[in-house]
């Protein structure tokens, strides 16, 4: 990033915004500032005059990178790697206006780059621009027996990188984990494996999982299954056991039933939806979704397929009704007021103990013949069945359950 940007202070002063500078920030807290400096994925800060907070959720939403780190953070801690260290500047460098810094330094040998976009697959020139920064910042300055690491959340074309690699043996240090890699590697923790699949902005439900082929002996070791954590993760079981005795007391224990829902969507439609923003507020605060989730691009199921094109959405709106009685049209219209077609917000799901009254039904339907917004209503049992059909290994997806309701709303709906 260059250039500069003339940002307003709470003072109404302005900041100077310079991406060709930057130094290092206290991450999640507030500082005093003058200049605000970003560089790709990091936000730098110098010390000066105004204060300026940083917002945690600005910082995941605008970039990826914070949260996949996060994530590969996670993934070390699942394997036991117990040296970790994180966004380490080299003692080599210190004295450097602008210090070569890494995202990971494993056991005093690995240096780990990390890299997640949102196209499905990283090109190969990202890559390659990724190695020669390294070999440029790195190698020609420090001892021999480092290894380069990528981490990469997009899909990598191995075959040439091979190839390019056998032309370019001074490359050869550099080892790849892919998001294939990485499915593979969590793929005995359902906890990692769905937070992994909430990140990605398309579906992998065609990719095969490889496990990485290191040449690297020490990463091999890292990432021995027998040194995995033993982990016991919540089984669609465990949900539906959940559910079933799940008791609404509205107000009391509304939170609760809220994470126990965005839990058991999370299980069913991670590789369908993508973002999980929870309460969300809208511009001016006026009112608060309970969830909203973004469709992924490359979600090919037919009720994805109709969301995005017949109803225009790309988003989804999730509310979560704790009541101990049937939900009321009040609760259909207060919801279609959240959704929008020309901000690709047209459709809401409704999540339920007891599901929706007879007028409820009605405003539903009105809603869909006069305005062309969707609202579905789900109750708890609904929820079991998906997981019921996502557990039985048929080719009933939790998708075709949705598909179902879809169908038989549009089918019914009267003039």
């Amino acid at each position: 990033m260059s250039g500069k940007i003339n940002i307003k202070t709470s003072k109404e002063s302005l900041i100077n915004w310079n991406g060709n500078q930057h130094c290092k920030n206290n991450d999640d807290s507030e500082f005093n500032s003058a200049i605000i400096i970003v560089n790709c994925k990091k936000r730098w800060v110098f010390m000066e005059n105004e204060k300026v907070s940083y917002n945690e959720r600005h910082r995941k939403n605008a970039l990826r990178g914070f949260a996949f780190e996060d994530f590969v953070l996670k993934l070390l801690e699942y394997y036991q790697i117990e040296d970790i260290k994180r966004n380490y500047i080299f003692s080599e460098f210190k004295e450097m206006r602008i210090p070569p810094e890494a995202d990971f330094y494993l056991n005093n040998k690995i240096i780990v780059e990390i890299k997640c976009f949102s196209t499905k697959e990283i090109s190969f020139s990202q890559l390659l621009n990724s190695a020669k920064r390294f070999q440029r910042e790195f190698s020609e300055k420090m001892s021999e027996d480092k290894t380069f690491l990528i981490i990469v959340g997009n899909v990598v074309d191995f075959d040439r990188i091979e190839s390019f690699i056998e032309r370019r043996p001074e490359l050869e240090f550099i080892e790849i984990i892919d998001v294939r890699n990485l499915f593979y590697l969590t793929r005995n923790n359902d906890l990692l494996t769905d937070e992994l699949t909430s990140l990605l902005s398309f579906s992998t439900e065609d990719e095969e999982f490889l496990f990485p082929n290191f040449n690297d002996s020490i990463l091999q070791e890292m990432f021995k299954d027998e040194k995995a954590l033993p982990l016991k993760s919540e089984s669609n079981h465990d949900y539906i056991q959940e559910l079933e005795s799940w008791e609404p007391k509205g107000r009391s224990n509304c939170l609760e039933f809220e994470k126990l829902c965005v839990k058991v969507l999370k299980k069913l439609l991670n590789d369908n939806l993508m973002l999980w923003d929870d309460q969300r507020g809208s511009s001016g605060n006026m009112y608060k979704f309970d969830l909203i989730c973004k469709i992924k691009t490359e979600s090919s199921h037919d009720f994805w397929n109709i969301l995005k094109h017949h109803f225009e959405t790309r988003y989804i709106i999730f509310e979560f009704k704790n009541y101990e009685e049937r939900i009321t049209q009040k609760e259909i219209y207060t919801t279609e007021k959240y959704l929008y077609a020309k901000v690709l917000r047209s459709v809401a799901i409704m999540i339920s103990p007891k599901g929706e009254d007879e007028n409820a039904g009605k405003a539903i339907r009105g809603t869909l013949r006069e305005n062309g917004k969707l609202i579905l209503s789900l109750t708890i049992d609904d929820l079991i069945k998906m997981l019921k059909w996502q557990d039985s290994g048929n080719e009933f997806t939790p998708s075709d359950y949705l598909s179902e309701q879809l169908d038989e709303l549009l089918i019914d709906l009267e003039k």
